[in-house]
């Protein structure tokens, strides 16, 4: 009995050794990348933009970059604002998320709000239509993503310029004809 206990024990040492050598290398090579763009910080404000790295915390392997428009000194009553989530994979391609706020609406003296909307893009940087859930999103809100086109695609750009983000094939235009 005792030495099929040890045996146990040894092989679940091991397994846990070998598990945490495989997330230390995942977590460094994917994620260390991303934050060395940022001068070796995990949050970096860059021209217009919030950029942050979040690392997975062990156990766990999931972990994102976070890019967000800075909303000090904007007019947030009349202009939308435009996000991404980035979730990096270890071939280099990442799939991104983009999220756009409405402009604060006014809903009396004292208070206010916003709604926000997002949509996956697909590898050609245009909304991906592959679940109910994706087209039934953006087409919900069509109008309003096609009208803040120009901001995703402003925030792609942007973001391109500090990590290196990839999607596979990239084009910068959106066609809207896909997304119905």
């Amino acid at each position: 009995m005792r030495i099929n206990l040890s045996k146990i024990l040894i092989v679940l040492i091991v397994a846990i050794i070998i598990y945490s050598v495989i997330w230390a290398v995942y977590v460094n090579v994917v994620y260390t990348p991303y934050t060395k763009a940022l001068g070796g910080n995990t949050t970096a404000v860059i021209g217009d933009y919030e950029y942050t790295v979040y690392a997975p915390t062990y156990p766990s392997f999931a972990g994102n970059l976070a890019v967000n428009e800075i909303k000090e000194g904007r007019d947030v009553y009349n202009e939308s604002t435009a996000g991404l989530i980035i979730w990096p994979g270890i071939n280099g391609k990442c799939k991104i998320h983009v999220m756009m706020e409405t402009p604060k609406e006014k809903y009396d003296e004292y208070s206010s709000g916003s709604h926000i909307y997002g949509f996956d893009i697909d590898t050609d940087l245009n909304p991906d239509m592959s679940t109910n859930e994706s087209r039934t999103e953006y087409n919900e809100h069509k109008e309003f993503f096609e009208d803040n086109w120009e901001k995703i695609e402003d925030i792609i750009s942007n973001t391109k310029t500090v990590f290196d983000i990839s999607s596979g094939k990239e084009q910068n235009k959106h066609k809207s004809k896909t997304a119905g």
